[in-house]
């Protein structure tokens, strides 16, 4: 331990270190919100065109229709890598007696 040290100046280089740390923090914070808001703004966008489907279905126009000119029909997704299948439990069997 070096002899040079004050108490004031190891709490200034302490709150120096926890200020970059707080900075961090803040900045992901912020971040934070601008994913709420965002998620918020998906969600409506996302009941705004399902009303808009249905609008559509209701003025005639079939769902086969729609996905012929390139539009997914709500709460699906659009086709993508398929996932892996799950693999079964694998399970011990007790030893059978003879």
């Amino acid at each position: 331990m070096s002899s040079d040290i004050t108490p004031e100046g190891a709490a200034a280089a302490a709150r120096d270190l926890l200020n970059d740390r707080i900075a961090i923090i803040e900045k992901l914070a912020g971040s934070s919100a601008q994913l709420a808001q965002a998620q918020e703004a998906l969600s409506s966008a996302e009941r705004n065109y399902a009303s808009q489907w249905s609008d559509a279905e209701r003025a005639g126009w079939s769902v086969a229709e729609l996905r012929k000119v390139g539009l997914v029909e709500p709460g699906r997704k659009r086709p993508g890598r398929p996932r892996k299948a799950a693999k079964p439990p694998t399970t011990t069997r007790p030893p059978e007696a003879n």
